[in-house]
């Protein structure tokens, strides 16, 4: 009565077998193989102790049997087996003192085997006797009631020893790792698993069983291997502890496995499973978020997708644009929409390769600069740098104008390509890509300039001149407060120039010459206080030329020819002290040359021929301006006489008075000009030969036209003999002396 029992499983190879698959079943025995004769039980011990333990094991079963079988239930087979076992215990002590170079056995091996035979067989004698009793079926049906089960159970992992009893203490080595190897024990390495350690020994004072100090972990002596055979252990379980549980007792199911969640290696794996998940995500969104924003991405255009039309990018150009320009059939191609606003906003959502989001600080530059595509290539591509077409590279020549004023061509990229905005060609940006400049000049743009260039708000120059732009000139321009250049000049744009445009005083340079603008130069004019250039030349502007222009401190260049200005040349200008071209030719000015043109030092170049009503005289003011290379003042009507001070204008290089009213004779002081290549005195009144001392000037002049032909008289106005051409006394036919025509601008 209270003796359960328990079956475990020990390996002699368990310190040389890999560790047993969590998930793999053992394979347990059969209780019945154990339940066996005693004979049988003996003769799977260890041969060393074979023979005491069969004769423990007559004894004992003729003591027990003789107690059971009289009926005595007050007998205990436990206390027999415990005599017995002291008694085996006794005699393997004796053994071992006689032959201490066999083979030590472990104490835990030893007495296990021996505990699991006197267990196996005090059970088959306990059912013995229970059948001589006089109430054979209501014992045997207590005994079936009171004796548990024989389960079959696996052998706990190392981690999964049953918990200690009372009077159980487990030892375990503190220097197992660190311990030398016994020379008389075999070289094995050291487990490398936790499920590899072995099996730690046990001390049980009730059984008799105690721990040797100088028993060692492992295989011992010789290279002979520990028991070669499994044992299987019956422990007695008093009965105080018959409510404790005792994992080894538990029903043994040879199909069952550990629930997954509570094992080990599944949790470690499945945490490992997720970290990796989580790993390749976020590489995943990293990587992707750094190709959008590398400065030269490279994708392919695809079709227009609804996950990006259904983003709010139209709602962060609507400020832009307004929303009518935005509200088009996402469905219509390219071709099909009709405003550049809408074409732009079609290109951004659907075929830019960047596929920029309402989040990307540049989306409404790049809208910006595709609007002024569109508006600019409605007629016809652009000459060159149009967008990349199939198979086209994203490379192009661009023709630039060289500070030198020649044209040279330069490798570009295309506009609306996969670069970055501020590669395209013409487009220049500060570090932070912030748009500057917009110089796409001579490239054949045909169309109207957009007013949504005025959002460029930080841009400082716009240089789109020799070009096909037509209509008016946006007003808005006006607005931008950092603009320091505007330059539309040679195309075909039209109306007058807004008022707007005076608004800026930062402004350096304003060219809207060769355009068919109308209107006067109004007086708001005057704000523009630091302008150094203003070309406002070859239009149809008309009026008279302000005079507030003279208070332009910094104004170096004017050129205002072309048009149909009237009225006076303004004596404010002789204000102008840092001015160095003065063009105001082909216009209707009348009153003469003003003497206060005499105080621009600093001028160069002095054009101000085809005022045919012009009149007066040359001041001599004027030839004080010795820094002057060239004076143009034909057909003005001048009279007078050109005097000796011209002599003063050493720099010069073209001196042109032809075509008016002079008079007297050709002074020599041109020998003066060491620079002189260009001398046309035609078409005037002069008298007198042209002086020798000019035809053997050093270095010589180049070209000397003179009335020096005579049709009708007998001897010409102006007998020369080195000029280049000469012109009859009618002035009706210019030829030269190889019998050459003049063309109509040297006339």
């Amino acid at each position: 009565q209270g003796c359960k029992t328990s079956l475990t499983m020990a390996s002699n190879n368990h310190f040389n077998q890999p560790p047993m698959d969590e998930y793999e079943s053992p394979v347990a025995p059969e209780p019945e193989e154990y339940m066996e004769e005693p004979g049988e039980l003996v003769a799977s011990m260890p041969a060393p102790y074979a023979a005491d333990t069969a004769a423990s094991l007559q004894t004992l079963e003729k003591d027990v049997m003789a107690k059971g079988g009289s009926g005595d239930k007050a007998a205990v087979p436990g206390a027999v087996a415990a005599n017995e076992a002291s008694r085996l215990d006794t005699r393997i002590a004796a053994k071992n003192a006689a032959n201490p170079t066999s083979r030590p056995t472990e104490v835990s091996e030893v007495g296990a085997s021996r505990q699991s035979h006197l267990s196996a067989l005090e059970t088959r004698i306990n059912a013995k006797g229970a059948a001589n009793e006089k109430e054979t079926g209501t014992q045997k049906t207590m005994m079936s009631e009171k004796e548990p089960e024989m389960e079959k159970v696996h052998e706990p992992d190392y981690e999964e020893m049953p918990p200690e009893k009372e009077n159980v203490a487990i030892e375990k080595p503190d220097t197992y790792h660190d311990k030398e190897p016994d020379e008389k024990m075999d070289q094995t390495p050291a487990p490398s698993h936790p499920m590899e350690m072995p099996a730690q020994s046990t001390t049980v004072a009730a059984r008799g069983m105690v721990n040797e100090p100088d028993v060692e972990f492992g295989t011992v002596g010789g290279g002979t291997t520990a028991v070669q055979e499994k044992l299987a252990v019956a422990e007695l379980v008093s009965p105080d502890e018959d409510d404790a549980f005792i994992p080894a007792a538990v029903e043994y199911d040879p199909d069952s496995k550990p629930p997954l969640y509570t094992n080990r290696k599944f949790r470690l794996y499945g945490i490992v499973a997720i970290v990796l998940v989580v790993v390749v995500i976020v590489a995943v969104s990293v990587s992707v978020a750094r190709s959008v924003k590398k400065e030269t991405f490279i994708a392919p255009t695809f079709a227009p997708t609804q996950s990006r039309q259904t983003l709010d990018i139209l709602a962060a150009l609507e400020p832009i644009v307004g929303g009518a320009e935005l509200d088009f059939d996402p469905e219509l191609s390219l071709e099909e929409l009709d405003s550049p606003q809408a074409k732009a906003a079609k290109w951004i959502i659907a075929h830019d390769p960047r596929q920029l989001t309402e989040k990307d600080s540049n989306l409404v530059q790049r809208y910006i600069l595709a609007i002024f595509y569109f508006s600019t290539s409605l007629d016809r591509p652009w000459r060159s740098c149009n967008p990349p077409v199939g198979d086209e590279e994203d490379t192009c020549v661009f023709t630039l104008l060289h500070p030198n004023r020649n044209w040279v061509n330069v490798t570009s990229i295309r506009w609306l390509s996969e670069y970055v905005e501020c590669s395209w060609a013409g487009v220049i940006c500060d570090d932070k890509g912030i748009v500057q400049a917009l110089d796409c000049y001579g490239n054949d743009l045909a169309g109207t300039i957009p007013v949504e260039l005025a959002e460029l708000t930080y841009i400082q120059s716009i240089g789109l001149f020799n070009n096909g732009l037509r209509g008016p000139l946006p007003p808005v321009l006006g607005s931008l407060k950092n603009l320091i250049n505007l330059e539309l000049h040679a195309n075909a744009l039209t109306g007058s120039i807004p008022t707007e445009y005076w608004n800026n005083p930062d402004i350096l340079r304003i060219n809207l010459g060769s355009n068919f603008l109308t209107g006067k130069i109004p007086p708001e004019i005057t704000r523009v206080e630091k302008i150094k250039g203003l070309f406002l030349f070859d239009c149809a502007l008309s009026g008279s030329i302000p005079g507030s222009i003279g208070d332009f401190d910094a104004l170096s260049f004017l050129r205002l020819q072309g048009n149909k200005f009237t009225g006076a040349i303004p004596t404010e200008f002789g204000q102008l002290t840092k001015l160095h071209e003065l063009f105001i030719y082909n216009n209707d000015l009348r009153e003469g040359i003003p003497s206060e043109l005499g105080l621009l030092v600093d001028l160069d170049d002095l054009r101000i021929q085809d005022n045919p009503n012009l009149g007066g005289t040359i001041p001599e003011e004027l030839w004080n301006l010795t820094n002057l290379r060239k004076i143009y003042f034909w057909s003005c009507s001048l009279t007078g006489q050109i005097t000796s001070g011209v002599g003063k204008l050493t720099k010069m290089y073209h001196f042109i008075p032809r075509k008016n009213s002079f008079t007297g004779a050709i002074v020599p002081d041109y020998v003066n000009m060491p620079t002189l290549r260009l001398l046309w005195l035609h078409f005037n009144n002069f008298t007198g030969p042209v002086p020798d001392e000019l035809c053997t000037k050093s270095p010589p002049i180049q070209d000397i036209t003179a009335d020096c032909r005579a049709v009708t008289r007998e001897v010409a106005k102006n007998p020369c003999a080195c000029c280049y051409a000469c012109c009859d006394d009618q002035c009706r036919v210019v030829t030269t002396d190889t019998g050459r025509q003049l063309l109509p601008w040297e006339e």
